[in-house]
Parts: structure tokens; C-alpha cells; sequence
């Protein structure tokens, strides 16, 4: 949990440079970058919610034993739902407002009971725990774009 936290700093310290993009490095501005990071992990928290342990159903893939024991996505290999796009300008007051619906979100997590679990599209089903160290991995690989693009 104290990952997610210090990764959600490193979000709020970033969001100044929301306009900055390269696009050498992405398509997407760091305010994109943000915003999708936030959109997913509130969405994941949200399905973990509802989730019914009973109906957690694990099968073996092999993208999911990749991306868990690598602890990294690459990039270019994955595209984002649009569901967790960003669809709407977003602003510096805009995103740290939704920066305090997710640090609220990401509170959550410790009341949730461990065989909760979300049903990701690509990589299965993932309960609680390992849930949370895919949004830590999520969010680095997004972060590390981020930071090519304040380096460029």
C-alpha cells in the first residue's frame, strides 16, 4: 500500500508539467499520462469492490507470469480500454482533484478482503494482493514515460 501512496506523490509532483509531451517518446501529453493512471486504478478499486470471491476463476496466462515476475509492461505491446482513456481536457485543478478521488480509493484497498479480485481483459483474474502490485507495475510504466518526456 505505501507503494501505490509514494507512487501517487510522484503523480501529484508531475501534474505541473501536464502539457509537456514528446512525441518521440508518446502520442500522449504527461497530463494523459496522469489522467489514465488514475482512471485505471479507480476503476480496478472499483471492480475489485463488487467483485464476488466466488466467482474468482484463475487460469494460467502467460502475459500475466511475464509482466508479474518482470515487474514492468513493455512499451508499445498493450493498448489501453477506452474506458480508462482520458476523454476530456483536463487541467492542473482537474487532476488533482481526481489525484484526491484516487489517493480516497486507494484507501480502500486495506478493508477489502483478499479473495476479492478483478477480471482484467487481457491477463485474467487477479485477486486483491496481486492486484495492487499490478497498479504498482502500471503505474512505473507509465510514470517512466513521464519521465523520458520531462528529460527530452
Amino acid at each position: 500500500m505505501k507503494k501505490l501512496e509514494r507512487l501517487l506523490k510522484e503523480i501529484d509532483l508531475n501534474i505541473p508539467q501536464f502539457e509537456r509531451k514528446d512525441l518521440k517518446i508518446s502520442n500522449a501529453s504527461i497530463g494523459w499520462q496522469l489522467e489514465h493512471v488514475m482512471l485505471v486504478m479507480n476503476s480496478i478499486i472499483k471492480a475489485i469492490e463488487v467483485s464476488e470471491p466466488a466467482d474468482y476463476n484463475y487460469k494460467w496466462k502467460l502475459n500475466r507470469s511475464i509482466v508479474m515476475t518482470m515487474r514492468n509492461i513493455p512499451r508499445g505491446k498493450a493498448r489501453a480500454p477506452e474506458r480508462v482513456q482520458p476523454r476530456e481536457e483536463f487541467t492542473e485543478t482537474s487532476l488533482k482533484m481526481h489525484l484526491a478521488k484516487t489517493r480516497e480509493n486507494v484507501g480502500k484497498l486495506i478493508y477489502m478482503s483478499n479473495n476479492q479480485f478483478f477480471p482484467h481483459p487481457s491477463l485474467g483474474h487477479m485477486r486483491l494482493k496481486t492486484t495492487i502490485k499490478f497498479l504498482g507495475i502500471h503505474t512505473k510504466h507509465h510514470l517512466k514515460i513521464v519521465d523520458d518526456i520531462l528529460k527530452s
